[in-house]
């Protein structure tokens, strides 16, 4: 913890973004960072997840494929979403859309906030297409029969979606 007191730990995040050996390196460093005898250390967690430039950079590696780095990503980011339920927003604006249209099949309960980060997000029409195919139309449909609030939004996020004329066989 004294760690992520000091400089160290922003030191470390930004060594995320550098070449692979290097943060292959700091991802590894993080992980241990992050573990405790009993499991994740909550508190160092939950500090990462607030911090913007570390999820982005744990999303660049888990889209980068280097298979080691992508899947300690993987799993930190996953962590993450567990303690910080925004995060799966935050990790969305970085591109990657998979937590986010998973919490929004998983159930209603998050369907919500799910569907106002898509409506808020600024994306082009390969990551509209993507959203499409990872999943998130079906739910945004079931929302239609929904109160004021769920129609509304999910209107505004399939009009959105809409934009990617692959969506729109999926849509119709």
């Amino acid at each position: 913890e004294k760690v992520a007191e000091s400089q160290g730990w922003d030191n470390i995040i930004s060594c995320l973004g550098s070449d692979s050996s290097t943060s292959k390196a700091a991802i590894d460093l993080l992980h241990e960072l992050l573990q405790e005898q009993s499991g994740w250390n909550e508190c160092l967690c939950r500090k990462l997840s607030e911090n913007r430039t570390a999820v982005q950079f744990l999303v660049a590696l888990l889209k980068n494929h280097v298979n080691h780095s992508a899947e300690v990503a993987e799993n930190i980011l996953m962590n993450l979403f567990e303690l910080n339920d925004e995060t799966i927003t935050i990790a969305a604006n970085f591109g990657w859309y998979k937590p986010l249209v998973d919490r929004m099949i998983q159930g209603p309960d998050s369907r919500i906030a799910r569907t106002k980060a898509i409506v808020n997000l600024e994306l082009k029409d390969p990551n509209l297409k993507l959203l499409g195919k990872e999943g998130a139309i079906p739910p945004l449909l079931e929302m239609l029969s929904g109160n004021i609030e769920s129609k509304d939004l999910s209107l505004s996020a399939l009009v959105k979606l809409a934009g990617s004329h692959a969506n729109k066989g999926i849509i119709a």
